[in-house]
């Protein structure tokens, strides 16, 4: 079976919108954050500089506003994904176009509104459209308030009903996870001295995609990247390995090294997280002892993850837990972050994030340390708050004699 949401479960998404569109005394929502239109729809594409819209009516049909040039791929994504919930569609051949594109949205939203009776339409961005790719123009918000639509704003919604994972999105990020593991496993096969990271990261991410792409069978595809399954580095190696987010270095693979590797396949439009601290033919003592100390403050968080528990306690506690190791001035980053349909979303395991821990969250357990010339030290697992409890989604070994490569 492939995995993926189900059609029924996108219908359960969109009638809890509208439950709360109800409520508030919306006609409809206007979304063009591309991950909360992908959660309502399982429909994926790069929008660049092109606006690709969602509108959600309380009463009619689910509306689609995209650049012509993605039109044949939103027909290729429906079938194999099976999803049927967009009803009308409305294509424009670019942007910015002759009129302006975000003038054609304003006729077809008025459109929309004489069919459906739309008085008042909630906006995740009242410009109309993202500015992230150069998006410019006439505010949307604006026009549509000249023509008697009340315009009100719409955030938060969507990303909260994503806050909390059913088992239809738990089953794909655990998935993720197993495979994460299998890529790793196939890594350590690959790596020796001599070798340039990105060498490993190719074959790894080769032989690790052909065996997915064999399991689940020729119907197989990925939604979010063109190959299957990514493991690598981001040029986490050797000294380097003290930047969290190098993405590349220079110098080939050295015995005695630390390694950070990492991997998180995407299933369905779901991703786990899991990386590893390896050690290449050796783990020198001054490595040990820092990773062992990783490894008590990654407890630290551990041992604070519980079902209605305060999020930030768990990063506060790691503060305290480092300093009390030595180690506090070399932490760069807070304990962790959502995990589902992107890679960093909420919660924020961070001192700073008021919320509880909810049954259905999943997230990111990575405290570590990073000492300038001599490397980096981090696990991240994928965790899933449960209502009795926690349930790591990923499972990989942690002592350090399993990950030396020999």
């Amino acid at each position: 079976m492939i995995p993926r949401i189900t059609e029924g479960e996108l219908r359960h998404r969109i009638n809890a919108l509208r439950e709360y569109m109800d409520r508030n005394e919306l006609d409809a929502v206007y979304i063009t954050n591309l991950p909360n239109i992908f959660y309502l729809t399982n429909l994926y594409i790069l929008s660049t500089e092109r606006p690709f819209i969602l509108i959600v009516p309380r009463d009619g049909e689910i509306t689609l506003i995209s650049p012509l040039l993605e039109k044949d791929r939103l027909e290729f994504m429906e079938r194999v994904m099976n999803s049927h919930v967009v009803g009308r569609r409305y294509f424009y051949f670019d942007f910015p176009g002759d009129p302006h594109v975000i003038l054609l949205i304003r006729d077809w939203v008025m459109e929309l509104a004489r069919d459906y009776g739309i008085k008042s339409i909630g906006m995740d961005n009242p410009a109309g459209a993202p500015s992230y790719w150069g998006y410019y123009g006439p505010t949307l918000s604006e026009l549509l308030q000249k023509t008697g639509i009340e315009v009100k704003p719409f955030r938060d919604v969507i990303e909260n009903m994503r806050l909390t994972k059913n088992e239809e999105e738990i089953n794909l990020i655990r998935i993720s996870g197993e495979w994460a593991a299998k890529a790793i496993d196939i890594a350590m096969n690959y790596i020796r001295p001599g070798k340039y990271d990105w060498e490993v990261a190719f074959e790894a991410s080769l032989e690790a995609s052909r065996r997915l792409k064999e399991y689940f069978g020729d119907d197989y595809m990925t939604i979010k990247y063109p190959e299957p399954l990514d493991v690598g580095f981001r040029g986490q190696v050797g000294e380097y390995s003290a930047y969290p987010h190098i993405i590349s270095i220079h110098r080939r693979i050295s015995e005695g090294d630390v390694l950070g590797i990492g991997s998180g396949p995407d299933i369905g439009g779901y991703s786990a997280e899991l990386e590893r601290t390896l050690f290449v033919k050796y783990a020198r003592d001054s490595h040990r002892d820092l990773y062992e100390k990783m490894m008590r403050i990654r407890e630290a968080a551990l041992m604070l993850i519980r079902p209605y528990g305060d999020i930030k306690e768990v990063d506060k506690a790691v503060r305290e837990k480092a300093k009390e190791l030595g180690v506090y001035e070399y932490l760069r980053h807070h304990v962790g972050h959502g995990l589902g349909i992107e890679g960093h979303e909420r919660p924020f395991i961070d001192i700073g994030y008021e919320g509880k821990f909810l049954p259905g969250m999943v997230f990111s357990v990575e405290p570590g340390i990073y000492v300038p010339g001599l490397g980096g030290f981090r696990h991240s697992d994928t965790v899933l708050v449960r209502k009795d409890g926690i349930e790591f989604l990923t499972k990989y070994p942690v002592e350090i004699n399993e990950l030396i490569i020999k």
